[in-house]
């Protein structure tokens, strides 16, 4: 039996001490020097938006002189090579990962064996890593994937399933606090912990 499953299983922490606090105040920081850089670059040149990962922006109307043509529904473009604005956008600092912040402490996927087959689940839709985000109050909050919630569902799904590499045992890290997901929301919105 070839399993078949898409989960997207995520829980949201409080950042609360190490090994993860210091980290995570070095990405806040480093992430609003990038943002201040990028959205000065933008407004230079009339963006709208800056393009995920940093390669481009978007554009409402027509890119400009020695970028490429707008590309998709949002209008990405990027500047040619050999332009000024090629060299200004090479020069911009990269937005931090925050991968780096959380280390090998989270489980992204679970491998299990059914049916005498090794297999694996990814355990939610957070491709592009953990989603780390703070308010005016300078609380730290992340979204992280909850391996949890995949095994049991997993396990509803698949009973014989047989989970491997000790994920079954996986437990919130020290320095991370659990919270429901309302409570994001209102640490999101500044109304206060």
């Amino acid at each position: 039996m070839e399993a078949d499953m898409h989960l997207n299983h995520t829980m949201d922490v409080i950042i609360e001490g190490e090994p993860f606090l210091s980290k995570a105040v070095e990405f806040r920081r480093t992430s609003q020097i990038a943002l201040d850089k990028w959205n000065e670059f933008r407004e230079k040149y009339g963006a709208y938006a800056i393009a995920p990962g940093g390669n481009g922006l978007f554009f409402d109307e027509k890119s400009p002189e020695g970028w490429t043509k707008r590309e998709g529904r949002h209008g990405f473009s990027r500047p040619k090579r050999g332009t000024e604005a090629f060299e200004e956008i090479n020069a911009l600092p990269r937005f931090p990962k925050a991968w780096d912040v959380f280390g090998e402490s989270l489980v992204f996927d679970v491998n299990y064996e059914l049916d005498g087959k090794r297999q694996s689940v990814v355990v939610s839709e957070l491709w592009d890593g953990p989603e780390i985000e703070w308010n005016t109050h300078d609380a730290l909050y992340a979204r992280i994937p909850n391996p949890i919630d995949a095994i049991k569902e997993l396990k509803a799904k698949y009973p014989k399933a047989v989970i491997l590499d000790g994920v079954e045992s996986w437990k919130i890290p020290q320095g991370l606090q659990q919270i429901r997901r309302e409570r994001a929301k209102i640490i999101q919105y500044a109304i206060g912990l």
